[in-house]
């Protein structure tokens, strides 16, 4: 419910940049309405210290307590991360054009004194006219590269990521498709519930991370088997892109 901006993270519901999708399942999608605005009245102006802070609480519980050890500490900082990205790209962007612009200067410099001192023009092939143009033609993709990203930025960075092709990312309802989706259901039919939700909008190269897919003492019975009933369901052939066997963690693709 919050999009990324150089000053951190901000409000996006009732934006242009807003993004959210909330699927109510099992006893929750008899009252849809309800409870999607009231999560959405609770979350959509909360900054990530305020989540923290109302998640650290020990009336809120979760399936596996460690996920709040480690997790809650990234809640907490994701505003200076997402600051940081930001300014790790303008910066990037800047020392480019530093560096492009030094290297044009270096050039010239060196064209202008052989010219000078042959009192002659280098002709088009000539090294040092080549390296001239190389860098002059550098600088300007490094000027352009910051005024796209600063644009960007104006305009709506997530709204322009998905200009092209918009028409593509969506489903018949007119739902946007999933990229990634990140399940963290653990229990073997809230889990269904989700890939049953969403089975319908995946799209070429969609990729589902599982969050306790393998070696806790049941996972047999646990996520893997909710993905191998949604597979059998929805006719998927599947591919696994990665397995932690430390996190328990796996990356899945439908080959859809």
């Amino acid at each position: 419910m919050s999009f990324a901006t150089p000053d951190g993270l901000k409000p996006a519901v009732g934006t242009k940049n807003e993004r959210h999708h909330i699927v109510c399942i099992q006893n929750a999608a008899s009252q849809a309405t309800l409870y999607t605005k009231a999560l959405v009245d609770n979350w959509a102006d909360q900054t990530p210290q305020q989540a923290h802070a109302f998640l650290s609480k020990p009336d809120v519980t979760v399936t596996n307590e460690n996920d709040k050890e480690g997790q809650l500490p990234k809640i907490k900082a994701l505003d200076a991360t997402v600051q940081a990205a930001f300014g790790g790209i303008a910066r990037r962007l800047e020392d480019e054009l530093t560096a492009s612009e030094a290297a044009a200067a270096r050039a010239e410099a060196e064209l202008t004194a052989w010219e000078t001192e042959n009192d002659a023009k280098a002709g088009a092939g000539h090294r040092l006219k080549v390296a001239a143009l190389q860098t002059a033609s550098a600088v300007a993709a490094a000027r352009k590269a910051k005024q796209e990203h600063a644009r960007a930025i104006a305009v709506g960075v997530i709204r322009l990521s998905w200009s092209r092709g918009a028409s593509a990312e969506v489903d018949e309802a007119g739902r946007p498709r999933c990229s990634v989706v990140l399940a963290m259901c653990l229990l073997v039919l809230p889990l269904y519930d989700v890939l049953d939700a969403v089975a319908g909008r995946l799209r070429p190269g969609s990729v589902i991370v599982l969050d306790e897919y393998v070696m806790n003492p049941h996972w047999e019975e646990d996520e893997y088997m909710a993905f191998q009933e949604a597979v059998a369901e929805h006719g998927w052939e599947y591919r696994h892109l990665g397995i932690s066997l430390v996190s328990q963690q796996a990356v899945v693709q439908p080959l859809v």
